[in-house]
């Protein structure tokens, strides 16, 4: 039975909200889609934990999940323009080909998360812990990477024009067709990366 049929069935028989809350969790519990109303009215009820929940392709632009529990879950090309996602938990989500432009991502975890092709324009990074992400073919044009924890990311393919990566160890990255054009390099340390075919790097001997 989908979500929306189990609310109408529940509203039919006149089912306390918190019971409507209840059934709702456990169909998320077992892997069923949400819609944005859902979450968010979840959220609202001060419920934060949403580990593996299907989101993917849903729009989510503008809402504040700040602290929210998303780790696992799948975000596979959801739209999160300007969400406050700040101090969420992605730890290992599906965010493949997701639009998180100018999304809000200070302090969160998205270590071991899946950002493959994601659009990360003018996203605020501020002190997220990035380790192990898979950033390979993400736009993060104008990005704010400053304070970020990121050992062991995939960065290869990706688009760093005009962001801020002052004192990032990128040291044996694989820096593969990344493009830095523009980006702040203020101590940035690149020893021993590849940077076969990088563009807007200044020559390093």
């Amino acid at each position: 039975m989908e979500q929306t049929e189990t609310i109408q069935e529940l509203e039919k028989m006149s089912v306390p909200s918190n019971h409507y809350i209840i059934a709702v969790d456990k169909q998320q519990k077992l892997g069923s889609s949400m819609t944005r109303e859902e979450l968010l009215g979840l959220y609202e009820s001060k419920k934060r934990d949403f580990r593996g929940a299907d989101l993917s392709g849903v729009d989510l632009s503008g809402v504040d999940l700040s602290g929210v529990d998303l780790s696992g879950a799948k975000l596979y090309s959801t739209i999160l323009i300007d969400a406050n996602l700040s101090g969420a938990n992605l730890r290992g989500a599906d965010l493949t080909d997701a639009d998180l432009i100018r999304a809000d991502l200070i302090e969160s975890n998205l270590s071991e998360a899946n950002l493959k092709c994601a659009d990360l324009t003018g996203a605020s990074l501020n002190g997220a812990d990035l380790t192990g992400v898979d950033l390979s073919g993400a736009d993060l044009t104008n990005a704010d990477l400053t304070g970020t924890c990121i050992r062991e990311a995939k960065l290869n393919g990706a688009d760093l024009t005009g962001a801020d990566l002052t004192g990032l160890n990128l040291s044996g990255f694989d820096l593969t067709w990344v493009n830095f054009t523009g980006a702040i390099l203020t101590e940035t340390n690149f020893t021993g990366a590849i940077i076969t075919n990088c563009k807007g790097l200044p020559i390093m001997g």
